[in-house]
């Protein structure tokens, strides 16, 4: 009994000390210099360009932005789709489906959906739409606000009218 009350004593002596040191230690930089806050960002090593209509993007107006695999950014506005491969926009108007989007979603395979405010939504694989859904395919609503993947895999698609 001795001995466990012994071992007891010693282990909140040594506690104690450690917590002890912990207050009287200074804290130190991810450089070794001082106050331990990492370093700030310095933001403006950054590259901004802004795109309108007087620059490019002849809409001037985003609803979305999405970016397939390929590198290729996808714009969705009310005047339409437009694709930007780095250099220059270019308006995407053979597709009968989209006439003005609202939203965009990329998908793990790099499928490209597009949800528009009357048509539904079309799903795009290597620039040609292979599938619309609408109301007439089951579809609440043929305005699509959101496009989203769970984590068990399911598409959810958010209309007007409900999910």
């Amino acid at each position: 009994m001795q001995a466990h009350k012994a071992g007891s004593a010693v282990n909140t002596v040594l506690l104690a000390m450690a917590v002890g040191l912990s207050l009287f230690s200074l804290p130190v930089k991810a450089d070794g210099t001082g106050d331990g806050a990492a370093p700030a960002t310095d933001y403006n090593d950054y590259v901004q360009s802004i795109y309108s209509s007087s620059n490019g993007l002849p809409c001037g107006e985003a609803n979305a932005i999405a970016q397939t695999n390929d590198g290729v950014l996808w714009i969705g506005t009310y005047a339409g789709l437009y694709r930007y491969n780095g250099r220059e926009f270019r308006w995407v108007d053979n597709y009968e489906s989209v006439k003005n989007v609202n939203c965009l979603y990329v998908d793990e395979e790099g499928r490209l959906w597009i949800g528009t405010n009357d048509n539904g939504l079309s799903i795009v694989i290597r620039e040609e739409v292979v599938n619309v859904l609408d109301q007439s395919s089951g579809l609440p609503s043929d305005s699509v606000r959101s496009i989203v993947r769970s984590s068990d895999g399911y598409y959810y698609v958010g209309t007007t009218s409900r999910m």
